[in-house]
Protein backbone atom coordinates (compact mmCIF):
# COMPACT_ATOMS: atom_id res chain seq x y z
CA UNK A 1 0.00 0.00 0.00
CA UNK A 2 0.93 3.73 -0.62
CA UNK A 3 1.36 5.50 2.49
CA UNK A 4 1.16 9.93 2.50
CA UNK A 5 2.08 11.49 5.46
CA UNK A 6 2.40 14.85 6.09
CA UNK A 7 6.02 15.49 4.03
CA UNK A 8 6.11 12.26 1.96
CA UNK A 9 5.31 8.86 0.87
CA UNK A 10 6.26 5.34 1.26
CA UNK A 11 5.45 1.94 0.16
CA UNK A 12 4.60 -0.66 2.98
CA UNK A 13 3.15 -3.99 2.95
CA UNK A 14 0.55 -5.24 4.93
CA UNK A 15 1.58 -8.26 6.54
CA UNK A 16 -1.92 -9.03 8.94
CA UNK A 17 -4.65 -7.19 8.10
CA UNK A 18 -7.32 -7.16 10.81
CA UNK A 19 -10.50 -9.65 10.96
CA UNK A 20 -13.80 -8.08 10.75
CA UNK A 21 -15.61 -11.08 11.43
CA UNK A 22 -14.51 -11.35 15.11
CA UNK A 23 -15.37 -8.99 17.83
CA UNK A 24 -12.95 -6.16 17.64
CA UNK A 25 -12.04 -6.59 14.35
CA UNK A 26 -11.27 -3.37 12.11
CA UNK A 27 -14.83 -3.05 10.16
CA UNK A 28 -14.97 0.02 7.93
CA UNK A 29 -16.14 2.83 10.54
CA UNK A 30 -12.70 2.48 12.01
CA UNK A 31 -9.46 3.63 10.72
CA UNK A 32 -6.18 1.49 10.02
CA UNK A 33 -3.42 1.93 12.50
CA UNK A 34 -0.37 1.47 11.06
CA UNK A 35 3.03 0.57 12.68
CA UNK A 36 5.93 1.75 11.00
CA UNK A 37 9.58 0.93 11.24
CA UNK A 38 11.46 3.56 11.64
CA UNK A 39 12.78 5.30 8.35
CA UNK A 40 9.60 5.03 6.61
CA UNK A 41 7.81 6.61 9.94
CA UNK A 42 10.55 9.69 9.37
CA UNK A 43 9.76 9.82 5.27
CA UNK A 44 6.04 10.95 5.93
CA UNK A 45 6.48 12.79 9.32
CA UNK A 46 9.47 14.86 8.48
CA UNK A 47 11.85 13.59 11.06
CA UNK A 48 8.93 13.79 13.85
CA UNK A 49 10.22 10.94 16.54
CA UNK A 50 6.84 9.30 17.67
CA UNK A 51 3.37 10.05 18.19
CA UNK A 52 0.51 10.13 15.57
CA UNK A 53 0.03 11.61 11.77
CA UNK A 54 -2.95 12.09 9.50
CA UNK A 55 -2.27 10.08 6.62
CA UNK A 56 -4.27 8.55 3.40
CA UNK A 57 -3.16 5.35 1.68
CA UNK A 58 -4.54 3.75 -0.87
CA UNK A 59 -3.69 0.22 -2.59
CA UNK A 60 -2.56 -2.35 -2.85
CA UNK A 61 0.36 -0.93 -5.11
CA UNK A 62 3.59 -3.41 -6.20
CA UNK A 63 5.73 -3.76 -3.89
CA UNK A 64 9.17 -3.27 -5.45
CA UNK A 65 10.89 -7.00 -5.76
CA UNK A 66 12.64 -8.65 -8.44
CA UNK A 67 13.20 -12.54 -8.79
CA UNK A 68 10.72 -15.53 -8.06
CA UNK A 69 8.86 -16.46 -4.73
CA UNK A 70 10.68 -18.32 -2.11
CA UNK A 71 9.23 -19.78 1.14
CA UNK A 72 10.43 -19.96 4.63
CA UNK A 73 9.01 -23.12 6.58
CA UNK A 74 8.36 -23.49 10.39
CA UNK A 75 7.44 -27.43 9.94
CA UNK A 76 9.95 -28.79 7.07
CA UNK A 77 10.50 -31.44 9.03
CA UNK A 78 7.29 -32.47 10.02
CA UNK A 79 4.93 -34.34 7.39
CA UNK A 80 2.08 -33.87 9.62
CA UNK A 81 1.75 -30.34 9.05
CA UNK A 82 3.04 -27.48 6.60
CA UNK A 83 3.77 -24.13 8.06
CA UNK A 84 5.21 -21.96 5.73
CA UNK A 85 5.51 -18.29 4.48
CA UNK A 86 5.31 -17.02 0.94
CA UNK A 87 8.03 -14.36 0.34
CA UNK A 88 8.77 -11.97 -2.49
CA UNK A 89 5.12 -11.70 -3.46
CA UNK A 90 4.40 -8.21 -5.76
CA UNK A 91 1.09 -8.00 -4.21
CA UNK A 92 -1.12 -9.32 -1.17
CA UNK A 93 -1.94 -13.71 -1.23
CA UNK A 94 -5.27 -14.23 -1.30
CA UNK A 95 -5.24 -17.38 -1.23
CA UNK A 96 -2.42 -20.35 -0.55
CA UNK A 97 -3.44 -23.98 -1.79
CA UNK A 98 -1.49 -27.53 -1.44
CA UNK A 99 -1.47 -30.42 -3.11
CA UNK A 100 -1.15 -33.98 -1.04
CA UNK A 101 -0.22 -36.91 -2.73
CA UNK A 102 -1.11 -39.66 -0.53
CA UNK A 103 -4.94 -37.28 0.60
CA UNK A 104 -6.64 -37.65 -2.99
CA UNK A 105 -6.10 -35.19 -6.34
CA UNK A 106 -6.73 -31.30 -6.29
CA UNK A 107 -5.32 -28.66 -4.25
CA UNK A 108 -6.43 -28.20 -0.16
CA UNK A 109 -7.10 -24.53 0.86
CA UNK A 110 -4.68 -23.57 3.58
CA UNK A 111 -5.61 -21.22 6.50
CA UNK A 112 -3.76 -18.18 6.59
CA UNK A 113 -2.72 -17.31 10.32
CA UNK A 114 -1.11 -13.88 12.11
CA UNK A 115 2.28 -13.15 11.24
CA UNK A 116 1.35 -14.39 7.26
CA UNK A 117 1.61 -18.12 8.08
CA UNK A 118 -0.18 -20.03 6.04
CA UNK A 119 -0.62 -23.35 8.00
CA UNK A 120 -2.24 -26.61 6.39
CA UNK A 121 -2.80 -30.36 8.45
CA UNK A 122 -3.19 -33.04 6.19
CA UNK A 123 -5.71 -35.80 6.46
CA UNK A 124 -2.37 -38.12 5.61
CA UNK A 125 1.40 -37.23 5.82
CA UNK A 126 2.24 -34.86 3.55
CA UNK A 127 5.10 -36.44 1.62
CA UNK A 128 7.24 -34.99 -1.15
CA UNK A 129 7.41 -33.22 -3.51
CA UNK A 130 4.00 -31.56 -3.38
CA UNK A 131 2.74 -28.36 -5.38
CA UNK A 132 1.60 -24.72 -4.14
CA UNK A 133 -0.28 -22.72 -6.11
CA UNK A 134 -0.48 -19.33 -4.58
CA UNK A 135 -3.18 -16.69 -5.58
CA UNK A 136 -2.99 -12.71 -4.99
CA UNK A 137 -5.40 -10.41 -4.57
CA UNK A 138 -5.55 -9.14 -8.08
CA UNK A 139 -6.26 -13.44 -9.14
CA UNK A 140 -3.25 -13.68 -10.44
CA UNK A 141 -1.30 -17.25 -9.74
CA UNK A 142 1.42 -19.40 -9.63
CA UNK A 143 1.88 -23.08 -9.27
CA UNK A 144 5.32 -24.08 -7.47
CA UNK A 145 6.72 -27.66 -6.60
CA UNK A 146 8.40 -27.89 -3.22
CA UNK A 147 10.89 -31.25 -3.93
CA UNK A 148 11.83 -31.01 -0.55
CA UNK A 149 12.66 -29.39 2.84
CA UNK A 150 16.03 -27.89 1.56
CA UNK A 151 14.00 -25.42 -0.31
CA UNK A 152 13.02 -23.76 2.46
CA UNK A 153 14.40 -20.72 3.44
CA UNK A 154 15.34 -20.26 7.26
CA UNK A 155 12.74 -18.38 9.23
CA UNK A 156 12.75 -14.89 10.17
Amino acid sequence: YNVTGPTGSVVVRVIDYCDTSQPGGCGLNVAPQWTLNNQPWLTITNGKSAGRANVTWYGPVPCPVSGNLNYAGASAGNPYYVAITVRNHRYPLKTVEFTCPLCGPGYYNVTRHPGNLWWYTPSKNQTWPFQIRVTDVLGRQVVDTIYNSTMFLAPD
